[in-house]
């Protein structure tokens, strides 16, 4: 049996993209037990806002990288099917993708709401939500917009009609 847990992106600053995503898309932090996490170094460090300390030569070997000392949070949507992970390498990380849709290796993120117009109205009035597409017809039940988290990684908001 194969049970799916999560999807991870790597983000230049952890709790900049936690009050991201939890302000935008609404998510909230998933809580790990402790005998879930990696040893650590002096053990993990815990932040009141969820996110995780680690530094783990288990983590490096798993990762090929080795120095790696690295902060991650896991959220959960708001109807719990999909879990989120954020990571930052606080130290060992090599550098950053070029994101583009079209990219092989990008990601993007798809969000079904019940109204997108007022989505869209909403994110447009703000001015620290980067909208990166117009709201279009893109098939004949979905209209559907794009914006960019903080580190550019697409965002889809789509209404099925």
């Amino acid at each position: 049996m194969k049970i799916f847990d999560h999807v991870g992106i790597t983000v230049r600053d952890v709790e900049r993209s936690l009050r991201f995503y939890r302000e935008i898309l609404g998510m909230s932090v998933r809580p790990m037990d402790g005998d879930a996490l990696p040893r650590s170094e002096g053990g993990p460090g815990r932040f009141d806002s969820g996110v995780i300390a680690i530094r783990s030569e288990s983590f490096d070997e798993l990762t090929n990288s080795h120095g790696n000392e690295i902060k991650f949070v896991n959220l959960r949507s708001e109807d719990g099917a999909f879990t989120l992970q954020l990571i930052e390498y606080v130290e060992g990380g090599t550098g950053e993708l070029e994101l583009a849709h079209s990219r092989v290796g990008s990601v993007h993120l798809d969000v079904f709401v019940d109204d997108v117009q007022a989505i869209y109205d909403d994110l447009t009035a703000r001015a620290d939500v980067e909208i990166t597409s117009p709201l279009v017809q893109i098939a004949p039940g979905i209209r559907a917009f794009y914006i960019a988290d903080p580190d550019g990684i697409p965002i889809q908001f789509a209404e099925p009609m």
